[in-house]
């Protein structure tokens, strides 16, 4: 309204005061392209910290893949070397029958001789 309020007096002056009309048209527009400039500023900056928020969020995201990659390897290294334990562990186990079975068989050879 305070828009209107100043048209209507460059409208009114122009009647009396053509150049001072002139002088306050383009008083009035200045002071609009100045608060125009002052809000682009503002949502120049505004896009800034967007921007900068997106860039933030891109390196806790691509931070976030590595930590679950890491993780997922870690857990299948882990796995492997489960897997490797367990297979030495039942390698050694059939080694000790084996050896067990020998021991027996040689103890039955031994008994035969005695007879």
């Amino acid at each position: 309204s305070s828009k209107n309020q100043n048209i209507l007096d460059v409208i009114e002056l122009t009647k009396t005061d053509r150049r001072g009309a002139m002088k306050k048209m383009i008083d009035l527009f200045l002071r609009s392209v100045i608060a125009s400039r002052a809000k682009l500023n503002d949502y120049y900056g505004e896009l800034i910290v967007m921007r900068q928020s997106d860039e933030m969020l891109d390196a806790c995201l691509e931070k976030f893949d590595e930590q679950v990659k890491k993780e997922k390897e870690d857990a299948e290294r882990q796995k492997e070397e489960q897997e490797k334990k367990e297979k030495e562990e039942a390698e050694k186990k059939e080694q000790e029958v084996i050896e067990g079975e020998k021991d027996s068989q040689q103890v039955v050879e031994g008994e035969k001789v005695e007879l």
